[in-house]
């Protein structure tokens, strides 16, 4: 989930599926957002861009500085 601009895991309880969608039954409120992808980047607190659908920008979430 993002909160202000900032990633944060919270944990969900998962209902039934259909045609490729998972029903999210507890956990999250109507107009949450919710990180879709680079999840093996991402961290608590880690900064994200949010990319609306249909945009054609893509960017990753982003590394974390490894120095050099």
């Amino acid at each position: 989930m993002i909160i202000d601009g900032k990633a944060t895991v919270r944990p969900v309880s998962l209902g039934p599926t259909s045609g490729g969608r998972i029903a999210v039954t507890e956990g999250l409120a109507k107009d949450d957002e919710v990180v879709l992808e680079g999840l093996d980047r991402l961290r608590e607190g880690r900064e994200v861009t949010i990319v609306k659908e249909g945009g054609s920008q893509n960017i990753p979430a982003q590394r974390p500085n490894r120095g050099g």
